[in-house]
This record gives C-alpha cells, structure tokens and sequence, in this order.
C-alpha cells in the first residue's frame, strides 16, 4: 500500500536517494545532484506545492517521485518497490496536473533501458516522438581550439554584459529545433545561467563584430569531474564554417585545462545536424532518455 501526498524542501534528501536509485538501474550511476533537484524546484515557473508529488508507503518511505516540468513530465520509481501499482498513480498524477496546466500532450521522460516503464507508458497509449542521447568524450591536456572563422572572436563568457545578446541569439539558433519551444529572456536566464554549476569560466561566446553569432554555455560537475555543455547554438547565418566545432573543442580544452577528465552534452536523435558535428568532434553515446507522447 501507499499514498500520494505533496511535497517539501524538507523531502530533497529523499527524492534524490529514489532518482538516484532509479538512474543507477537505468543508466549504470547516479546522474543528478542535490543542486540539481533543489534549481529544478526553484525555478520560476515551477509551484512545489501543486508541480510535484511523493508517493509514500504506510511508515513514510518515500517509494516514488514525480514532476511537471517545461519538458514534460518526470516519473520515478525506486527500483525496489516495482510492481505495487506506483508508476500508474504517478502516470495518472501528471496527467491530471497537465490537464490542469493548459498543455496540449502529455509527455513523458525515461530511459531507454527502463522497459517495465514503456510497457506501462505503451498500454497508457503514449508514442516514442525522439530521444535524448548523453554523449561523451574524454579529455587530455594537449587539446588546442582551431582558429575561428575570419571575422569572428571567441571569448569566456561575461555574465554582466552578454546575457540579453545571449537571449536574442539562442532565439534565433533553436527556432528550427523539433523541440523548439520559445523561452523568454527570464527562462534562459534562470535554466543555464544562474544553475547552481554554471561556470562561466568554461563558457564561450563568438562575436562577429557586436552579434553574438554562436555560444556554448557549459557547467563544471565536479562530483563526475566532467565539464557540461549545456546549449550551445551558432547563427543560422553562420553555419557550416566550421564554428561549431570550434567552439566546442573551446570548451573541451577549458575543461581539460581546469582538471576535468570528460565531457558531456545531450543531442536529440531527429536533430542529425547536430550529432554529426558531436561525433565530429569525438563524441560517442554513454546512454539516452526517450520521450513518449500522446494527446490530451
């Protein structure tokens, strides 16, 4: 037996000791820290109270967690408490909460590996739309960023004075994404720049005279001892002379200088484009998520 009840900044040691559990069965280690639960929760779109749940056995273990989040929904269950009927309450909890919230289709998040989770989904009807690849290259000290193209510059990022010229260009850069889906300034600003392991110092942006034509807005997770790279994107205008690449192996250098021993970053599989210059660059699969959708 179990219930559902709300949840508290006082549950964070609990939700992140069953998403850690979960990840571990799902994708061989732990992905997610304490500041990671604690940026999702802060953000400002999102209402602790009303955007997520426990789901709880009769002495108070926490056996399941789920959110709703701009991606989607979000729904875990510890490893060991599968087949007491959790991922169903939790599946019919998010669904409510996005008919609730206005959304146009219920989307789920999980991993590629968890099938007992797409069983449940397929039978709820949903539909495998793409997935989301975690790739990843390891570093070493004798990386040297190429040359940018003629005309362009290449610097750390400065928080203070490249943020709205950041806005306006990841606007432009993800417009013809699958995924796109438009950000304000505000929603930019809190996901990437002010979560808890932004670094700038491993940041770039490319300047073409006084345009931010292409950025890569990058994280230092220490507890992997891995550089994160987060966004990047490169002006439509821009592509195809190798700026892209450029950027990244940027970035890849300043996390190799700072100590870091690997990099990661998410490509979507119907974005070809992209894995193509990932993998360019190095890059091979570690695991994926897969998202799952149906109509409301």
């Amino acid at each position: 037996m179990f219930r559902l009840r709300p949840l508290t900044l006082a549950d964070a040691d609990d939700v992140l000791r069953v998403v850690q559990a979960r990840q571990t069965a799902d994708l061989g280690a732990p992905d997610v820290t304490a500041g990671d639960v604690f940026d999702l929760w802060q953000a400002s779109s999102f209402d602790l109270a009303a955007d997520a749940v426990l789901a709880v056995d009769p002495v108070g273990a926490v056996i399941g967690y789920a959110m709703l989040w701009t991606p989607g929904a979000l729904a875990v269950v510890d490893p060991a408490r599968e087949g007491e009927g959790v991922g169903s309450a939790l599946l019919a909890w998010a669904e409510q909460r996005a008919r609730v919230s206005g959304r146009s289709v219920h989307r789920q998040l999980i991993a590629s590996r968890n099938g007992a989770g797409h069983e449940l989904l397929e039978r709820a009807g949903y539909r495998q739309v793409r997935s989301y690849w975690r790739l990843v290259r390891a570093l070493d000290l004798a990386l040297e960023a190429p040359a940018p193209p003629a005309g362009v510059s290449i610097a750390p990022i400065q928080p203070a004075v490249d943020l709205r010229a950041l806005s306006a260009a990841a606007e432009t850069a993800f417009a013809g994404s699958a995924d796109y889906e438009p950000e304000t300034f505000g929603a930019l600003l809190e996901e990437h720049l002010t979560a808890h392991d932004f670094d700038p110092s491993l940041s770039r942006v490319a300047w073409r005279m006084t345009n931010v034509v292409g950025f890569a807005l990058c994280s230092r997770w220490t507890e992997q001892a891995a550089g994160y790279v987060g966004l990047l994107g490169v002006d439509p205008s821009e592509r195809g002379q190798g700026l892209g690449s450029t950027l990244l192996v940027s970035v890849f250098a300043a996390f190799a200088a700072a100590g870091l021993r690997e990099a990661y970053l998410e490509v979507a599989s119907d974005n070809p484009r992209a894995l193509g210059l990932y993998e360019g660059v190095g890059m091979t699969e570690r695991h994926r998520m897969n998202a799952l959708e149906k109509s409301i």
